[in-house]
């Protein structure tokens, strides 16, 4: 753990003369901002320290100009050392490039103040010694959007070289044809839509079932009479085929079990109902 306030004065210090002019016109310049309204000062610093992409820096960090010190000081204390979550340590997590000296000298100052801060805030510093710590903290905001823009860059040049993969193509229908008993098809009229739930129950009750593709017609062959004629309150034989919107997955299927579980979800339209005749035709259905 250190001492900000000697931490500080080091790094004092150790500027050149030049970066010690430049942090003495960006610190009179929040001196000024905190005398005058006492918000601002973070976005101030950032103002003065990349003039050119302000904006856009205090945009990302959703920084705003009427925050109070207390606020700016926060920001930094959630965006940095939130021991749950922190957004830092999310994008370095995230990026391949933990190791680079940038990343490592920003990675090794916030590990200096990290344990110290919240004594920090708590002995309630001098108001200069938080302004030259929001001056502080900002060359670091400013220091971390460079990385994080590069992150973003290649990020999206990465996406944008990556191969798109082609959508699968839409399931073909299918349609389901069953023998039933009449009275499973009360209440049921051709052209009717039915749910998912109620062809399940369908499916159970047959005795012949076939599923095929949409172009194919199974009741060629088939001996039926108007639906007219059907007696619902009968078990005689009576047959149903529907349309399976995206039902390409029960197609061919020769279980019961196998059509329920791989029915899609949605409604299937009634395409005829009739009352089974006779049981010519049903060589190619499966007996249940």
């Amino acid at each position: 753990m250190i001492n900000i306030p000697i931490f500080l004065k080091e790094y004092d210090n150790q500027m050149d003369k030049e970066s010690r002019s430049r942090f003495d016109e960006v610190y009179s310049e929040i001196e000024k901002c905190y005398k005058s309204k006492a918000k601002g000062c973070m976005y101030t610093a950032i103002s003065k320290l990349s003039p050119d992409n302000y904006q856009e820096i205090c945009d990302y960090f959703k920084i705003s100009d009427n925050w109070t010190i207390h606020e700016d000081l926060q920001f930094f204390k959630n965006y940095y050392f939130d021991k749950d979550d922190n957004q830092w340590s999310n994008i370095m997590d995230t990026s391949n490039t933990s190791n680079t000296s940038n990343t490592s000298l920003l990675t090794s100052l916030l590990e200096k103040i990290g344990d110290s801060f919240n004594d920090f805030l708590k002995n309630t510093p001098e108001p200069w010694l938080k302004l030259y710590f929001i001056l502080f903290i900002s060359i670091i905001v400013v220091g971390s959007y460079v990385f994080v823009k590069s992150v973003i860059v290649k990020k999206t040049k990465k996406e944008l070289d990556s191969p798109q993969k082609p959508s699968p193509p839409p399931l073909q229908d299918s349609i389901l044809c069953l023998v039933v008993p009449s009275h499973q098809l009360s209440a049921l009229n051709t052209g009717d839509f039915i749910p998912s739930s109620r062809v399940k129950e369908l499916i159970s009750s047959a005795s012949y079932f076939l599923c095929d593709g949409l172009d194919q017609d199974q009741t060629v062959n088939l001996n039926l009479s108007p639906d007219s004629s059907i007696n619902y309150s009968s078990d005689e034989d009576a047959y149903i085929q529907l349309i399976i919107p995206g039902g390409e997955n029960i197609i061919g299927k020769t279980t019961k079990f196998e059509l329920r579980k791989n029915l899609p979800d949605g409604d299937a339209k009634i395409v005829t109902i009739g009352r089974l005749l006779k049981k010519y035709g049903l060589e190619k259905f499966i007996c249940a």
